[in-house]
């Protein structure tokens, strides 16, 4: 006899991993209260880089692999024990899985899904940096394929989804961001003379301070940065670059400001993962640098009213790439290109007017388009809309 739907949705979330942005996110999808979920994730959380303070909320939910990952092709496919439909989902709940085309699970388990009558959400990115039209195009036909609906970063990929022939009432998006209101509270929380100590005590009066935060490792491309600073100073003499992040990079970036004579000038600081040590540095720059495909990077900067310069080629980029509007809230320079690189740069270091009109629309763009309750509620909406969606079919034929 076919039960009827309970109250709130029971959500089967099959993630890669789990993240501290992520944590986050659950954390708020938890206090939210509009759904039930349980996780499957891939891997276990990065012990860097996961907030297990944010995760205790969930922790209960979280279901374990049962067995290692299994691994083909030197790792580039990959088989995960645990990716299943769930035996507890029932009329009205949903599938929300990830849609990364490697994960060789997912094909049996949305098969499987149809069959139960549960619908499947594929949640992925609309374009991956640098994949080859041949990729996206085998990556897209299976989205069309597959799961009953796609929910995808950003409302720009959402768009051009529709755009290639997806169902608009089955193409959702997110508009993926972090928590700003943590950072609300962090900026709320330095006084200006805590700031101005802090600078004092950091050698950062009389200086432009610029900031390079991620992982140092070869895709940021960070010895474009150097590079972009070692231009500057002859004629922004006070210019001073601050790397926030450790990685594989690091020797040799050392060694490349060390060769350019940049000692005085670009200063690494490892690994800072606490908002409150971070923060200092953030506000007391004039924007970011990132040469490479930047992420939710981006929407941290804003997030403390900071412009972003970052690289033109939308194919290399990552989806959050979206939320830069060029001239407003940051630059665009042509991919690898350093001097257009340091020309932007120097565009904003040469006129304050500038850098604060586009701090502000930065901050703007982080705490009205682009919150943590707006990602929230798009999960949400994009879960009823298809707990509601009558019999679920595939996207496309």
């Amino acid at each position: 006899m076919m039960t009827s739907p309970r109250q709130r949705p029971l959500v089967q979330i099959l993630l890669e991993g789990l993240p501290k942005y992520r944590s986050v996110f659950l954390n708020r999808l938890k206090q939210s209260g509009r759904i039930d979920f349980k996780l499957y994730p891939a891997h276990q959380a990065d012990p860097g880089l996961f907030d297990r303070g944010e995760a205790s909320a969930f922790a209960e939910d979280i279901v374990a692999p049962k067995r290692p990952t299994r691994e083909f092709l030197g790792g580039r496919l990959s088989w995960h024990s645990h990716f299943e439909v769930d035996p507890n989902l029932g009329p009205g709940d949903v599938i929300v899985s990830t849609g990364n085309p490697r994960f060789l699970n997912i094909y049996p388990m949305a098969l499987g899904a149809r069959r139960r009558g549960v619908p499947i959400i594929w949640w992925c990115q609309g374009w991956t940096p640098e994949a080859s039209p041949v990729t996206t195009k085998v990556r897209h036909w299976l989205t069309k394929h597959f799961p009953n609906a796609v929910m995808v970063y950003t409302e720009k990929e959402a768009n051009a989804f529709i755009n290639m022939g997806f169902p608009a009432e089955r193409t959702f998006y997110l508009n993926n961001t972090i928590d700003e209101t943590l950072i609300k509270d962090e900026i709320e929380r330095i006084s200006p003379s805590d700031l101005e100590t802090f600078q004092i005590r950091q050698g950062l009066m009389g200086r432009k301070l610029l900031v390079f935060c991620s992982r140092l490792t070869p895709k940021t491309r960070l010895l474009q940065a150097i590079d972009v600073v070692h231009r500057l100073r002859t004629k922004h003499p006070e210019v001073l670059l601050a790397v926030i992040g450790d990685g594989v990079m690091r020797a040799e970036a050392e060694h490349h400001v060390q060769a350019l004579d940049l000692s005085n000038h670009v200063h690494f600081l490892g690994a800072i993962f606490d908002e409150a040590a971070l923060s200092p540095w953030f506000l007391s720059a004039k924007c970011l640098l990132y040469p490479g495909p930047i992420g939710l990077s981006l929407l941290h900067a804003f997030a403390y009213g900071l412009p972003v310069v970052t690289h033109d080629n939308m194919r290399s980029q990552n989806p959050e790439i979206a939320a830069l509007v060029p001239g407003e809230n940051g630059l665009l320079f042509k991919q690898n290109d350093i001097q257009d690189f340091s020309n932007s740069v120097a565009t904003i270091l040469a006129d304050p007017m500038l850098q604060k009109r586009m701090g502000k629309n930065a901050y703007r763009t982080a705490h009205e388009d682009f919150t943590m309750a707006a990602m929230v509620r798009n999960f949400e909406d994009a879960v009823f809309a298809m707990r509601s969606a009558g019999e679920p079919a595939r996207l496309a034929a």
